[in-house]
């Protein structure tokens, strides 16, 4: 491969990358969406609704390709770990845990698609 063929790869790669991005973002936003929404069904099904606050202080803060999915009430924790007097009930870790597989699925599609297979 000479130098011309090199520059010819890398400006591929960065056409496919900047093609690749704005659905990077949509997969990231979806992804972060659909775990606020898990975590709130799993928090309800596990009664840590006392009065909602919990269930209605989860966010989703979505940055391009980066989320936050957070739970902002200041008790979520020891809903999440437990503490000595109360068992954990996670409702954080699952919900993220059942959306892993559908991220990496879509962002592996993406992946084929623009770099073909």
């Amino acid at each position: 491969m000479d130098g011309l063929e090199l520059r010819r790869l890398s400006a591929d790669i960065g056409r496919a990358a900047r093609n690749a991005e704005p659905k990077a973002k949509i997969i990231v936003a979806k992804t972060a969406i659909d775990i606020q929404k898990d975590a709130k069904v799993i928090a309800d099904q596990k009664g840590v609704r006392d009065t909602g606050t919990l269930i209605n202080e989860i966010h989703t803060y979505i940055d391009g390709l980066g989320a936050t999915i957070s739970p902002d009430a200041s008790y979520s924790i020891f809903n999440e770990l437990g503490t000595s007097r109360m068992p954990a009930r996670p409702f954080m870790g699952p919900a993220t845990d059942r959306n892993q597989g559908p991220f990496e699925e879509a962002m592996g599609s993406l992946g084929e698609a623009v770099f073909g297979g």
